[in-house]
């Protein structure tokens, strides 16, 4: 499928197909999403295969600023009306959303991560009242277990993309962490964190990654790849260390959108580590764990 095509890209994962045009003017976008999906109709065709027009969704990307009211419209055309060169075609139109959930994630048509938050905080309260019940039948360390299994890993699926998004977002996963961790933990130490006034403990105690801290890891380690092509700065001879340094570099970018891009981001989240664990992520391959427990260790209350 993916030789047919002259215009555009093509992502596949298993059954699912995503064909992607790009373009300054929309009518070109939208003459080569046709071209592309005909191409697609046809070969499909020639193999065996029928394109479900109900299940193909269509989405126009484009950024919040562009306010243009353009309609969109690409075809099933269905074999017939090739052999007829489109004559008296009556073949329906793709259904244009403004949002469609791909391999687990909420794809927006302002590429806002909104509507993927609300889908997992929905999950992660789900998850909650479950959790509400199961505390009086069964000790922390079952509930632990219950959580990273369940919520830890609906978090974790794909935040190196949408965890970059704004922090008043991840506030909303944050405190819905928080409110499940205090369900889980013994009520002792649920006492302590309120009497403090500091939940943070609920994450050293249950050894657990905020939605923060847990983008910044999964990023360094998606990311792994690229850190030779990180700028470091040169600093003078005889310049003494200290715990923390800004050692790389930061790109200039002109939007938020350059800050999300992990030409900026890497090296950022590494300037706030301390130079030790900058050192780590630099020099070696097994340095997930270790900057995991930093992290933990950052949680514990200072007195």
């Amino acid at each position: 499928m993916c030789n047919v095509i002259k215009e555009g890209s093509v992502y596949q994962f298993a059954d699912d197909t995503c064909l992607i045009t790009a373009h300054r003017d929309i009518k070109v976008a939208e003459r080569h999403m046709q071209q592309n999906f005909d191409l697609i109709c046809k070969w499909a065709h020639d193999v065996g295969l029928v394109i479900n027009s109900n299940k193909t969704k269509l989405i126009h990307i484009r950024s919040s600023h562009n306010t243009a009211d353009y309609s969109i419209k690409v075809i099933t055309h269905e074999h017939d009306c090739f052999h007829n060169k489109h004559q008296n075609c009556s073949c329906k139109a793709l259904e244009i959303v403004q949002q469609h959930k791909y391999l687990g994630l909420i794809i927006d048509e302002r590429f806002n991560w909104g509507p993927h938050i609300q889908h997992v905080c929905h999950k992660l309260r789900a998850i909650q009242s479950k959790l509400a019940i199961l505390k009086y039948k069964v000790p922390y360390k079952i509930l632990r277990l219950i959580y990273l299994s369940m919520a830890d890993s609906i978090i974790g699926y794909g935040l190196s993309s949408y965890g970059k998004t704004y922090k008043t977002y991840l506030d909303y996963i944050y405190k819905l962490q928080i409110s499940i961790l205090k369900i889980i933990v013994p009520k002792k130490v649920k006492l302590e964190c309120k009497k403090n006034n500091d939940y943070n403990d609920l994450f050293n105690y249950c050894k657990i990654l905020s939605i923060f801290d847990k983008t910044k890891l999964h990023t360094l380690i998606e990311e792994n790849q690229n850190k030779s092509k990180l700028n470091k700065k040169k600093r003078p001879d005889g310049l003494r260390n200290i715990l923390y340094q800004k050692s790389f570099n930061l790109p200039k970018v002109n939007n938020v959108y350059g800050q999300r891009t992990w030409m900026y981001y890497l090296p950022n989240v590494l300037n706030e580590l301390p130079l030790e664990m900058q050192n780590i992520f630099v020099t070696t391959d097994k340095f997930s764990s270790k900057i995991k427990n930093h992290f933990i260790d950052s949680y514990k209350r200072t007195t």
